[in-house]
C-alpha cells in the first residue's frame, strides 16, 4: 500500500462513503470522495498529500449527453472512464465534448463517451510529488493527470491534478 494511502483503502474495498448515481439510459456516475490533509505548496510534496482526493468518473456507455450535464451540474471539466471494474480506460473533457458536436453535429449528445474519449491518459502514481505533476504538465503540453493507484485489475483512479490546482496552491502559498 502506498504511504498515506491507509484512508482510502476501507472506503475503496467497502465503498461506503461512494455516492452513486444512474441515469436514465442506465449509465452509472460515481464520486469517490477521500480526504487527505496536507494542502500547501511543497514540490517536494507528495500529490496523495496535497490534494483532497475525489474522482467524477463514468463508463464508456455514458451518453456524451449526460457527460456534459455531469460536467455542467458538477462544474467540473474531467470525467475519468472506467470499466466496469471501476479501473481507467480513458479519459473525456470539455473539448472532447465541443470536438463532438463539430463531427458527429445535432445528434453529439446521444453518441456513447468511448466515442470521443481520449483512450491514452497520463496517469502518476499517488506517491508523485508536486513538481513531477507540474514538469509533466509542461512537458506534455496537458492540463490534467490522473492520480492512480496500481491494482491487480487495472489503475484505479484516486484523483484528477489540473494546472488549476497547481495555480491555486501557488497563489494560495504566495
Amino acid at each position: 500500500m502506498i504511504a498515506g494511502a491507509e484512508d482510502l483503502a476501507g472506503e475503496t474495498a467497502g465503498k461506503p462513503n461512494r455516492k452513486e448515481a444512474v441515469s436514465n439510459f442506465g449509465c452509472r456516475f460515481f464520486f469517490l470522495p477521500a480526504r487527505i490533509e496536507g494542502w500547501g505548496m511543497n514540490l517536494s510534496q507528495m500529490v496523495i498529500k496535497a490534494k483532497r482526493l475525489e474522482v467524477w468518473t463514468c463508463t464508456s456507455d455514458a451518453t456524451l449527453g449526460e457527460v456534459g450535464a455531469r460536467m455542467v451540474n458538477e462544474d467540473i471539466s474531467t470525467l475519468v472512464v472506467v470499466d466496469e471494474g471501476e479501473c481507467l480506460i480513458g479519459i473525456i473533457t470539455r473539448t472532447d465534448l465541443l470536438r463532438a458536436r463539430l463531427e458527429a453535429g445535432l445528434e453529439w449528445r446521444n453518441r456513447p463517451a468511448r466515442e470521443f474519449m481520449s483512450q491514452e491518459v497520463i496517469s502518476v502514481p499517488a506517491t508523485s510529488t508536486l513538481e513531477d505533476v507540474a514538469r509533466l504538465l509542461i512537458d506534455r503540453h496537458i492540463h490534467r493527470v490522473v492520480v492512480v493507484r496500481s491494482e491487480e485489475t487495472g489503475l484505479r483512479p484516486l484523483a484528477v491534478i489540473s494546472t488549476g490546482d497547481l495555480l491555486y496552491h501557488l497563489a494560495k502559498k504566495a
